[in-house]
């Protein structure tokens, strides 16, 4: 009956998110081993919208990096930011880019890939007006930049992230 199967697929989903929770939550709390078991428990067959399965992409990303895996990191980022762009959710879609960034430069040193990766961050959030990924993006911009030993392209970054912060409120990004 098409009642019962909506109520197993949502039942699905739901067990999907709460798995997904809780490896986020071992990861948070440093208990890396538990997470991994917890995101081998989650079944292909359930599924989640999808900014949610993107969601989960990034935290998995976030833990193979934290683990020394950079190509399986970049792999789920990409998936996620894909994801993403499917769903219109621009916010995580400028994270995702924003982590694929990171990865090409702390972990490959590939500084023209992030370089890439930071201004299609900066490019989607300026679309979306989003400040906070706007003024990230110059940040870790800025910093590759700096890595490349083009000081005064670095130096214009962040001065420009400065200035956002400042005039947004972003606390943390000052």
């Amino acid at each position: 009956d098409a009642v019962g199967s909506a109520t197993d697929k949502e039942a699905a989903r739901r067990r999907r998110m709460t798995l997904s929770n809780l490896a986020a939550l071992n990861q948070r709390l440093g208990a890396d081993e538990r997470a991994l078991d917890v995101y081998a428990q989650l079944s292909a067959d359930e599924t989640m919208r999808p900014n949610e399965e993107a969601q989960l992409l990034v935290n998995q990303g976030a833990l193979m990096r934290r683990l020394g895996d950079p190509v399986k990191a970049l792999d789920l980022y990409r998936s996620a930011q894909q994801l993403f762009a499917r769903a219109a959710h621009r916010d995580g879609e400028i994270g995702a880019w924003r982590n694929i960034g990171i990865v090409y430069a702390l972990d490959e040193n590939d500084y023209p890939r992030a370089l890439d990766a930071f201004d299609t961050a900066l490019r989607l959030a300026r679309a979306s007006s989003n400040e906070r990924g706007k003024v990230q993006a110059l940040l870790y911009r800025g910093e590759v930049l700096r890595r490349l030993d083009r000081r005064a392209d670095a130096l214009d970054d962040l001065q420009h992230a400065l200035s956002a912060a400042r005039s947004t409120g972003l606390v943390e990004e000052q």
